[in-house]
């Protein structure tokens, strides 16, 4: 799935999960099935986690390759160094 042109992405909870779960970052969040508060903005995409033994988390993904893949994540810092700073105003939580 591609992000829309300009500005605009849609990237699935679907699509994002598989993006997690066969990540590093996936590997040391605590397990979660759903997504939600996903924001999207130029190939980056923020969502939250909700694991059923640990604090929520959130996600850094960025659109590369071909693909959604996710770079980041925790409950702090997950954007430094990441997303760069024009688009972290446009990110929820970010």
């Amino acid at each position: 799935m591609k992000p829309a042109a300009g500005a605009g992405c849609t990237p699935s909870e679907a699509t994002l999960l598989k993006a997690l779960n066969s990540s590093d970052v996936g590997d040391a969040l605590a397990p979660t099935d759903t997504l939600t508060d996903i924001t999207c903005y130029q190939g980056y995409a923020l969502a939250q986690t909700h694991p059923k033994q640990a604090d929520n988390a959130e996600v850094v993904f960025h659109y590369t390759g071909g693909a959604w893949k996710a770079v980041s994540g925790g409950t702090s810092d997950y954007c430094d160094g990441f997303v760069p700073k024009a688009v972290r105003p446009h990110l929820k939580h970010c």
